[in-house]
């Protein structure tokens, strides 16, 4: 399991029950990987194509606003995914390239 220090995740604080369960379960994740990294993770810019198209439904109430989600992850096809995924290689050179600095990416 690969995750961020994005606080959605619940691994900023060293005492929660988030924490302590996904310890207890030998779930690792990386302490140093920056906060929506786009460059060196692919769901990040998943993520972005999903909020882009169900912004465009402009829902009103949880309801409206989950099945515009149901609805355009359903869109997101295996190509667009590996298209992100096969950029890797040259995500990882241009983040060394740039010692770590923002990418075109």
């Amino acid at each position: 399991l690969q995750e961020d220090n994005d606080g959605s995740h619940r691994t900023r604080s060293l005492h929660n029950l988030v924490r302590a369960f996904k310890e207890s379960q030998g779930i690792l994740y990386f302490n140093d990987w920056p906060t929506h990294s786009p460059d060196l993770n692919v769901i990040e810019n998943i993520w972005r194509i999903l909020k882009q198209w169900v912004k465009q439904w402009k829902p009103q109430t949880p309801q409206q606003l989950w099945e515009a989600i149901i609805i355009e992850w359903d869109k997101i096809t295996y190509k667009e995914i590996n298209q992100y995924i096969k950029q890797m290689p040259q995500r990882i050179a241009e983040c060394i390239d740039r010692k770590g600095l923002q990418t075109q990416y």
